[in-house]
């Protein structure tokens, strides 16, 4: 009911696309899980993140080619019902077999590109390639051009990364952090864009909105890695998220897919704090951020950016 009252324009598919799922054995294919999202989906732009291999796959020499021939059979099957494929997720992840490429990580991706893009635009022409789904983009910017100068890039379609950075960095105003000046947004994409040509689509395929609820249940402290101070509250988390749905699009992002809705699998006990990766927990929401996120993007969807307005870079006014 939600997702028919939200109409997004554009649809992530999870697991559902996972090789892992698709192909859970040498020689089966499951493809119910994804003719499901497909078929439920029709009219919208959807992007299957082609991950995970699957257990039995543990020969590194011919990962290549069993990769290749799992992101060309989505291709051949779907074709226009889809628009684009993500080759992999996160790649420089280290940790369990199934989501890390060989070391080195970097060498390893770029010759993924390079084998499963031709092979997905031979099967269907239409289908938009993209990658390489970094966990974000303050840290990847070395990685971005290092992409580019191996040829990576000029192989995608459009270049796609995550920002679960609203604990950490302002949108709209730059941050010293470790001694180094964050951008806000549009400068964030502005120097995206100079590193990988302007005609480049860039897509934020993930986005974590941090905050606490308006219940005050505190959910961005005391997990690894969240650095902000003071916490996130929701009002906070509120005006970051919607700042986020506003000056995203405006600086040329072509999709935002924030997470804004509960998952079952995560925060199945009151007191997690999985909230700091958007997910609600069970039917407590709409929080003010999820709301907040919701209908900025659903005003801003058809609208089309006219300008913006940036006083003493404290007071942001955009234009639609």
């Amino acid at each position: 009911e939600k997702f028919t009252q939200m109409q997004p324009a554009w649809v992530r598919t999870y697991t559902e696309g996972y090789w892992s799922t698709v192909q859970p054995t040498a020689t089966t294919w499951n493809w119910a899980p994804l003719d499901g999202i497909v078929a439920a989906n029709a009219g919208r732009k959807i992007l299957v993140q082609a991950f995970l291999r699957p257990d039995w796959q543990t020969d590194d020499t011919q990962f290549l080619n069993l990769y290749t021939q799992y992101v060309q059979a989505i291709a051949q099957r779907y074709g226009s019902q889809i628009y684009g494929l993500e080759i992999w997720n996160e790649p420089s992840d280290s940790g369990a077999h199934s989501s890390a490429l060989a070391t080195p990580w970097s060498a390893s991706y770029a010759a993924l590109v390079a084998q499963a893009a031709p092979a997905i635009r031979a099967a269907a022409p239409g289908i938009k390639v993209f990658g390489p789904n970094f966990v974000d983009y303050t840290d990847y910017v070395p990685w971005f051009q290092y992409l580019v100068n191996s040829g990576t890039v000029a192989l995608l379609d459009g270049v796609s990364y995550h920002d679960y950075d609203t604990d950490r960095f302002r949108p709209d105003q730059d941050t010293l952090y470790q001694n180094v000046i964050v951008p806000r947004l549009d400068k964030k994409i502005a120097g995206l864009q100079a590193i990988i040509g302007m005609n480049k689509a860039i897509l934020i395929s993930e986005a974590g909105l941090n905050g606490q609820s308006s219940l005050g249940v505190p959910n961005a402290t005391g997990d690894t890695g969240m650095t902000a101070a003071p916490a996130i509250d929701w009002r906070r988390g509120m005006a970051r998220a919607i700042k986020y749905a506003v000056m995203y699009p405006a600086a040329g992002v072509q999709e935002l897919l924030p997470h804004v809705f509960g998952l079952a699998a995560w925060g199945t006990v009151p007191d997690s704090v999985y909230e700091i990766y958007g997910a609600e927990y069970g039917d407590r929401g709409p929080h003010p951020k999820t709301s907040g996120v919701l209908m900025a993007g659903y005003w801003t969807k058809n609208a089309t950016f006219v300008e913006k307005r940036i006083l003493n870079d404290t007071v942001f006014l955009y234009g639609w």
